[in-house]
């Protein structure tokens, strides 16, 4: 796992970047990466995922993660997992669920979990998306969790910095049986 001091000190070097972060496994560690970010003044995107294996958006744990994100002054994008097909319907599909849930909530943002070729340094009409051709050549992520010195020495208020929570703070224990958050469990009665 990176650690904190770390992702202050990233926080700190460009507080003006385009910060984002990719919700793709743990809701209680978008929690504390949201508290965290609003801690070391930095407003950040933070993009969640409809249809996650791992966590229940439309479950009580996912409204609570919402509104601490959303009480933090971040602001709220789609994580679509687009793989095959229409990206735009894909897209659109996704936008469907979390607007009959959350009215209002999502800003038409998206982020692409492994994002296919089709999707790199691409523009979209009917929303923004977080690899559009202005970022190209000024993009950094963590994915698979690599975060280098080299890529720390890149880190700049003109790029766009792509960090997910899970890899810079623990998910809670009780939030990994079976992918699942605490209240869910109880839902399904495990």
């Amino acid at each position: 796992m990176l650690s904190e001091a770390r992702l202050l000190r990233l926080y700190t070097a460009a507080p003006h970047a385009a910060w984002r972060h990719d919700v793709d496994v743990s809701l209680s560690a978008a929690q504390q990466m949201a508290r965290f970010a609003e801690l070391a003044g930095v407003q950040t995107t933070f993009y969640l995922m409809p249809r996650s294996d791992w966590y229940n958006l439309f479950g009580r744990e996912g409204a609570h993660t919402l509104d601490v994100i959303a009480e933090c002054g971040h602001r709220l994008g789609l994580h679509c997992d687009h793989r095959e097909g229409s990206v735009v319907a894909t897209v659109e599909a996704d936008f469907a669920l979390v607007d009959v849930a959350y009215p209002g909530v999502f800003a038409r943002l998206v982020s692409f979990h492994a994002p296919s070729p089709s999707v790199l340094w691409r523009d979209f009409e009917s929303f923004e998306n977080s690899y559009a051709r202005k970022w190209e050549g000024r993009y950094l992520s963590d994915s698979r969790a690599e975060w280098t010195e080299e890529k720390e020495a890149l880190v700049g208020d003109d790029m766009q910095i792509a960090l997910h929570p899970e890899h810079w703070f623990a998910p809670r224990a009780d939030t990994l049986v079976l992918g699942h958050e605490p209240q869910e469990l109880n839902e399904l009665g495990a």
